[in-house]
Order: C-alpha cells, then structure tokens, then sequence
C-alpha cells in the first residue's frame, strides 16, 4: 500500500485547518440556472466536499455586478440571489470543506467606452482602476458576510490582472506601468484593500501566473519578489499556474500532450522564497505523483480540478489508503468541450448528476446476464450491473479486456488513455463480473445460453466502402499496432483516426498527405486537443488537403477531386480511416435473440461514438436493469 501520510496531513492556512492537502480549484460548470445556485449545481459542489476536498473554490464571479456573463454563471448580488448563494456555501461546508469564491475583473486594460472594433483604445484612467481595486474589497466584504471562508483573487489565465503584469501588455507610462514596482501596483492594492475590507479570519488567496512561457514576458524568476510582496500585502495562500495568452493556452488547460505537473518546478521557487503555504496546479492527477510533489517540498498543496472532476472521491480514497479504486482523469478535455451544452466527462458519467451515483442501490430483481465484449462499454455496464446484486458473465474475444482503448493507447501522446483501461477493469475485477476471454461466441453458443437478458458491446470497426479500390487500403487501427507500412503514405479521411494516425506515422519518419472531406482535420475534438493536433501534423512535415474528395485508390496511387480538379498522389500505402460502422453482424441474426427476455445494444454496438458514450450507456443500462 502506498504511503499517502503527506498528502493526507492538515495544512494552516491563516489559522484555519484544512483538513488535507488536496484543494479542488476553480471550474466553471455552466450549472447555474439564471444566476441561481441550482440543485444540480449544489450537488456538484457538495460531492466534491463530500469527497474530501479540503477546501473548494467555487466558480468565478465577476467583481463588477455588470461584468455577469449570463444564465449559467453565478451571482450574489441581491436577497434572492444572496439565499440562494447561502445555501452552495453551507452545503460545502456542512461536508467538512472551506467554500473559497473566485473572484476576477473580466475587462480589459481598456476602459468600457473604447472602440469594439480597436480602432480607438483608451487606457484604465486611474480613477476607473480605483473603482476597480474599491470593487474586489466590496466583493470580499460582500462574501464574508454570506459565509464564504475566503476568496482567490485571479491574476491568471490571460486576465486583467495578469495583463498589468506582463511587459507584453502592458504599455502605460504612469504609476501602473512601465517598471516591474509599477506593473505589480494593481494586484497588491487590490490585496491590501480586499485585507482592509475583510476580518482576520477570512482567507485571500491568489492565483497567480509566475511564468508567461512567451518570449519577453516574465518569468518564475521574476514572480519571486512579487511573491514576497503579497505576503506582506496580506495574501495566506498563492496558487502557481503559468502561461494564460492564445499561444500558451495549453499550459492553462493541459492536453494529452503537456506533462503532468507542469507547473511544479515554478511552485517550488515560489514556495523557496516565502512563507505562506503555495500550491501546485497543472496535471496533477495520479495521487502517488501528488504525495511526492508534497513529500519533496515542493509545495504545501495540490489543486486536482479535473482529478476530482473524475472522481469526487478521490481525497477520501487515498487517505483510506484505496488508490486503485480511483478513477483517474485522462486529460482527454472532454470537460471542456464547448461542442456540449453541459459539461461530460469521459471517464466519469456521473458528472452533472453526481446525486445519482451515490444513490444506487441494490437491484430488486437480480438477472442472469451474458455480455458479449469487453471495451469500454461492455466494462462498465457489467461491472455495475454485477454491483447492483445481478449476475454478469462478459465474454471477451482477445487476450485481455479494453477494446479499441489498448488500440488507441499506441497514438501519440494518448498513453494516458491506459489508466481508463486499469480503472474499468479494476472494477470489473472487484465486482465479481465472470469474465472469459478468448472467448469468441458462435451461433450456437448463443443459442445454448442460459442467461435471460443479452447486452451486446461488441464494438464497431472501419468502414472498408465508398470508394472504388478501398480493399487496397489499410485499416488505422492494423497501422497503429505496428504493420510495416512504406515510406509514402495517403491518409483518407479527417476525423480524430486520420490525424492521430498522421502522427504516429510522421513520427517515425514517414511521409504524410492526408485527403480530408470538409475544411478541418479533427473537429470533433476539444478545442485545445484539436488545435495541438493540426499543429503537430505541419510542424512534422505532414500535408492536409482539405475540401478533398478521394475518388479511386490504386496499388501506388490515390486520385482526389478538389476545387474541381482531379489531382493524384503517388504513395507506398493508403490508410482509409472514413469512420465506423456497428459490428453487431450474427449477434442479431434473426429469431437468434428472441430467446432472452431483453436484448441491449450499449457503446458502439448502438451507433460509432467516443468512449464517453460508451460509458455512459453502459452505465445507464446498469442504472436502469
């Protein structure tokens, strides 16, 4: 077992004791509903307290009322607002966490009357700056006397704040700009009027970036002296995050391919040169690299947002020295996924509606049930179902359980997915689920079962038709588990396949053309996932042809239309990766189900999708049986 003695101890944050190490830091679930804490919202936040979290930070208000982006946002303002606000900051504390709130200025160094357009831009006067820094300690007072335990001042992210910072931004030649004493102005008087605001008890923290990543801007270095600066102004807790501008994005929302903590080394030179505890955030997910990063000193705290997004359990099953019972986040972005109306998860499909996980309940008609398949869907539905009292028997055709996911595994920089694969098959180990691999059913066999209820989760494979010549083509996933494939190849097809596929082979030192329907590569992707992907592909030397229509592969060749032209491409190989289709085949062979009392369809088996929807169906299916 594990020794997670530091991550579980207390931490003194003026005077108050949190209760471990692990802080859930700010996320915005798009939960309100027109401003109000609704139930859905509550229970997203008391879950994570529940949890274990030792303090959480609920998403970001406005300081300036006017400032509030819409229905899905937070506000305080007001005596409705006001007791519904109340009862968010009790349901976290009554779980045993410090409800801190997120406080920003979502302007500009502009001033409101500017020009939209750019072409007139005139500064913050100083009087509209003092309203600003007047406005943070009206708020903070506002939030102690709702029974917030502190609030976190955002000097991050791209923000206002971060902007007076930067040499990069900041431009003005008075008080508030030029020298580094006067770029840092803003953020300590806004400290010292939100301390002067508030009583001794109620915590300020920042979250600050110490580190632009862009060239001319400030480095950890240089957020040494600020760092000591706040501390005296006042400031009990500095969060460390790094980057925040268009071209760093991904230091603020980590993809697949940024290393996991990626901003301990600046928070271990901030944490050298002050006082007041510092914490960690960027990738910090796998609780054992959690404990080192306290163990080696390096911070006194850890900020786990998509961790405990993942699994809200997280704190409490560490400290009960139950790490493998985690569901580890897999840094694939679907949390922030703007392609979705609510926010999704991919490995926990309880998000949203986190009451329901910890209401299921034993079944009241236990089944016998034979599951055919063992990815992603196959695992979650049997190992729930078999939770839930019914009797489960999962019949997986290869060696080990997984499905496309140990195929997906091999694609740049996707090594992260294999948690997914250990977490799903770690319940189906301890839930008792009768697994038999190498284990491909026939006919008969299926006619022979015992079972009343049927689940299939057989998964989907790659579309083989629509163009003359494809049974001269390449299957991606054949590709990604090593086939020796020749020097020049075409890729046909623009999804997430074609493009992680693209990488991989670029990689090693393949020559890439890929011939893409519609004008983007990937776009069914997050955003930050997407856009690294695109990138990656030029920056080794791959071709994209958009708008292209691939209408003949021959046996060194491949011929596309675009923009009226027929063109062609010579190469070794050509991968057809144009989507998936549901391999149900003699599953459903007539009259060969109608021997069960139900039949499901769950994952890809339903209809292509992600591994999101994989687990959710399964899931659900369990939930429901």
């Amino acid at each position: 077992m594990s020794d997670f003695s530091k991550l579980a101890s207390p931490l003194t944050v003026r005077g108050r004791e949190l209760r471990n190490r692990i802080i859930m830091s700010l996320y915005p679930t798009k939960m309100a509903g027109d401003g109000f804490a609704s139930q859905k919202l509550l229970e997203w936040y008391r879950a994570r307290a529940k949890g274990g979290a030792a303090a959480i930070v609920i998403e970001s208000i406005p300081v300036d009322p006017t400032q509030w982006k819409g229905g899905k946002a937070l506000r305080i303002e007001g005596a409705e607002y006001a007791d519904s606000y109340r009862s968010l900051v009790a349901a976290i504390q009554a779980e045993g966490a410090l409800a801190i709130q997120h406080l920003t200025y979502s302007g500009k160094m502009k001033s409101p009357s500017s020009d939209k357009k750019g072409k007139t831009v005139d500064l913050l006067s100083i009087e509209d700056l003092r309203t600003v820094i007047t406005m943070f300690g009206e708020r903070c007072s506002e939030l102690e006397a709702l029974g917030v335990d502190g609030a976190e001042i955002q000097a991050s992210y791209g923000g206002m704040v971060q902007e007076f910072l930067s040499p990069l931004t900041n431009k003005r030649d008075d008080e508030y700009g030029g020298s580094l004493e006067n770029r840092r102005r803003l953020l300590l008087e806004i400290i010292t009027t939100c301390r002067t605001c508030v009583s001794d008890d109620f915590i300020l923290t920042v979250k600050l970036c110490v580190d632009e990543r862009t060239k001319g801007g400030y480095t950890a270095q240089d957020s040494i002296e600020l760092s000591k600066q706040l501390e005296s102004a006042g400031v009990d807790l500095i969060v460390v995050t790094s980057g925040g501008g268009k071209k760093t994005k991904k230091y603020t929302l980590q993809p697949f391919t940024v290393d996991e903590g990626v901003n301990v080394e600046a928070a271990a030179t901030i944490k050298a040169a002050v006082r007041i505890p510092v914490a960690a955030m960027g990738k910090i997910k796998r609780p054992a690299h959690a404990e080192s990063v306290i163990s080696e000193g390096q911070a006194d705290a850890v900020c786990m947002t998509r961790a405990l997004l993942a699994d809200p359990e997280l704190p409490n099953k560490v400290i009960e020295g139950r790490p493998d019972d985690v569901r580890g986040c897999i840094s694939c972005l679907e949390c922030a996924n703007i392609r979705w109306k609510e926010r999704s998860c991919t490995v926990n499909p309880w998000v949203g509606r986190d009451e329901q996980e910890s209401a299921i309940e034993q079944a009241e008609d236990a089944k016998d049930v034979l599951v055919i398949g063992g990815g992603p869907a196959g695992m979650a539905f049997a190992s729930l179902a078999a939770e839930r009292g019914h009797r489960v028997t999962l019949h997986e055709a290869s060696t080990s359980l997984g499905g496309t996911m140990n195929i997906g595994t091999k694609a740049p920089h996707k090594a992260e997915v294999n948690e997914l694969a250990r977490y799903l098959g770690h319940r189906v180990g301890m839930s008792g689920v009768d697994v038999q691999l190498v284990s491909r059913l026939r006919e008969n066999d299926i006619r022979a079962a015992d079972q009343s209820v049927l689940v299939v989760a057989t998964g989907a494979m790659s579309r083989r038709d629509g163009i003359p010549g494809a049974d001269r083509s390449l299957d991606p996933r054949v590709v990604l588990t090593g086939t020796p494939i020749g020097e020049k190849v075409a890729i046909i097809g623009g999804g997430s396949t074609g493009a992680e596929t693209a990488v991989f082979l670029l990689g090693k030192g393949h020559q890439v053309e890929m011939v893409v329907k519609h004008d983007d590569v990937a776009a069914e992707l997050p955003y930050m996932t997407h856009d690294e992907l695109i990138d990656e592909i030029r920056s080794l030397g791959g071709t994209i042809h958009f708008n292209a229509q691939a209408t003949e592969i021959g046996d060194s060749w491949l011929t596309f239309e675009a923009e009226g032209i027929t063109r062609t491409l010579s190469c070794d190989d050509t991968v057809l990766a144009i989507g998936e289709t549901s391999d149900v085949g003699w599953v459903e062979t007539a009259g060969l189900t109608d021997q069960f009392e139900s039949v499901h369809r769950i994952g890809d088996a339903s209809g292509p999708g992600n591994a999101m929807k994989a687990i959710r169906e399964g899931s659900d299916l369990a939930l429901s049986m």
